[in-house]
């Protein structure tokens, strides 16, 4: 329900983005509808699937959009239906091969005349749901909405106490082999990864709503530990006991909200060092600069989905403990204190000198180094002292953080252009670094 409240966000608060490709349909769709025949068994129920002259054909499709309008489909077919009856699934094409078609209909008491013209609008709820089949009235608004966004139709045929089929028609495409930014690979981090810190890591999510904690929890609960506070007065209060590796807080909170908490534990030195992920509905430049200004290590646009949690979440942990065990090493005479201003100052003017010259490609470490009148070796030690990356990572960071900006202000609506706005030379190698940092292709913000 989470999942489909967050889709519903994304197609009312901007173009959604496809991430479509050909792909053989009949083996896709054989594998989703298949991997409800225990819950088919279980509810006493019989499947029939058939399949006609669908071999080789080839759709243009977003397979996770695919998958949720197959699952809403077949879910509905089971929980509209009656003991001992059946769901029957079609794949075939059309008389003149170029659309195919999918079908499921199923043996329940059908749609009534009154509740069928509006079975796709969202929160329509028909006045005859029982108990059993009630929801949110998002599932079949979301079915259509994905269906027309791959260009496709949907079509519902009912016969009242008989049963209902919805019918899916897309059109037949050719095999390409050609790539874009939506074969870029999303790199999670892999599960051993996660091994290599000395301990397991404690993240603490600060959020009012506790669907959303759950979700958070659900994301990050196999490789963290989680505490949860329900705003900024709780968190302090388990703070005042315990020490998290990480803090993933909401803005808008009741008592004290995610403002005045950060600024809190960005002003006290037993805290400020904590890496904190922000949660906001608030996606416009002003808002995000702010938090940015009061030391927020990285925010993320609501809805978000769950691949983009995990690496933000893995990035800020993983520099924070480099940042640690570098900091564990011998100070030599020139390093300058982590919680100094002269620290800060640092941070400041690598930040602007990157900003200064973020179309020049060719920014290296040398010229760096050359600002601020320091060795090679010395910036190196200092970056990884106070950020734990190198400074060539801490380069690449601002370019990427800046490219952010631009997709999520919609100033830009090329990834080509955004990828030469901040200084990489080529789009594909852009858009794989942003992906790894951010848990999502640039063209999921377009």
């Amino acid at each position: 329900m989470i999942e489909e409240l967050l889709d519903l966000s994304r197609l009312e608060n901007r173009e959604p983005q496809l991430n479509a490709e050909a792909k053989e349909i009949a083996p896709l769709l054989r594998n989703m509808v298949y991997a409800f025949e225990p819950l088919i068994e279980q509810t006493h129920l019989s499947l029939e699937f058939t399949e006609k002259d669908t071999q080789g054909i080839f759709v243009d499709v977003d397979e996770s959009k695919l998958e949720k309008i197959i699952n809403n489909l077949v879910y509905n077919a089971i929980k509209f239906n009656r003991p001992g009856g059946w769901v029957k699934v079609a794949l075939y094409l059309s008389e003149n091969k170029r659309q195919f078609i999918f079908s499921v209909g199923n043996s329940g008491n059908g749609i009534t005349a009154a509740d069928l013209p509006h079975v796709f609008e969202r929160f329509y709820q028909g006045a005859t749901a029982t108990a059993k089949a009630e929801g949110m009235g998002i599932g079949l608004a979301l079915v259509k909405e994905f269906t027309v966004l791959m260009g496709g139709e949907v079509h519902v045929q009912n016969t009242a106490g008989e049963g209902a089929a919805f019918t899916l028609l897309f059109p037949v495409t050719k095999k390409t082999d050609a790539t874009n930014d939506a074969d870029v690979e999303v790199l999670l981090p892999p599960a051993q990864e996660w091994e290599h810190f000395p301990e397991r890591q404690t993240v603490l999510v600060v959020d009012d709503n506790a669907e959303m904690r759950y979700y958070v929890k659900e994301i990050l609960g196999k490789q963290v530990n989680l505490a949860e506070a329900g705003n900024g007065t709780e968190a302090l209060i388990w703070l005042g006991k315990n020490t998290p590796d990480l803090i993933i807080s909401d803005i808008m909170m009741p008592e004290m909200d995610g403002r005045e908490f950060i600024t809190l534990l960005k002003n006290d030195t037993s805290f400020k060092r904590i890496p904190i992920i922000t949660l906001t509905a608030l996606a416009d430049t002003q808002n995000l600069m702010g938090m940015l200004r009061i030391g927020v290590d990285d925010y993320m646009v609501k809805p978000f989905n769950a691949d983009e949690l995990r690496v933000r979440a893995y990035n800020l942990l993983n520099n924070s403990y480099e940042r640690k065990k570098y900091n564990e090493q011998p100070t030599e005479e020139d390093d300058i204190k982590t919680e100094s201003a002269d620290a800060e100052a640092l941070r400041n003017k690598i930040t602007a000198y990157v900003l200064s010259r973020l179309k020049n490609t060719a920014v290296s470490v040398y010229d760096l180094a050359d600002e601020l009148c320091v060795s090679e070796r010395q910036l190196q030690r200092l970056t990884r002292r106070l950020t734990g990356c190198s400074p060539a990572q801490l380069i690449k960071e601002v370019r990427l953080q800046k490219a952010y900006e631009l997709l999520i202000a919609g100033q830009i609506q090329k990834v080509d252009d955004v990828a030469r706005q901040v200084g990489f030379e080529s789009s594909s190698y852009f858009s794989r670094q942003f992906a790894e940092r951010f848990g999502k292709r640039p063209t999921e913000m377009i």
